[in-house]
């Protein structure tokens, strides 16, 4: 199974350092969980819906994603678990698992973008 191309988005995504080392949720999780995340982060910056763990707009199953990650399916379940009940991850109401911070982000480098079409003055045009 292929990663899906991230067609027309950036290659690469903003890490800060800082933040990741200050989360406590975060940090409140094992090293195992904190790798998970950063694997799931790429998938997430991949999908068509930028921030949520979809393959080709569908939710993957697990056996999916854990042949993806090369990971036994045992070690991603208690480790996704204890990202999710960490507050690190969340579900959808449909049960798509997806990183609020990435999608909050999203959304500001949209708005960013649209502002800057308009001559980079927010005042032009907010976006909310």
């Amino acid at each position: 199974m292929a990663i899906p191309k991230n067609s027309g988005r950036r290659p690469s995504f903003a890490f800060y350092p800082a933040d990741w080392l200050n989360d406590i949720k975060l940090q409140s999780c094992s090293l195992q969980a904190q790798g998970l995340l950063v694997n799931l982060m790429c998938l997430m910056h991949q999908s068509d819906k930028y921030g949520y763990v979809l393959i080709n707009g569908l939710i993957p199953p697990d056996k999916d994603i854990t042949r993806l990650l090369r990971l036994h399916h045992k070690t991603y379940q208690a480790r996704l678990i204890e990202l999710l009940e960490k507050g690190v991850l969340c579900r959808d109401k449909d049960g798509t698992i997806f990183s609020k911070r990435m999608v909050e982000d999203e959304k500001l480098r949209e708005g960013r973008s649209v502002n800057g079409k308009l001559g980079g003055n927010p005042a032009l045009k907010p976006f909310v």
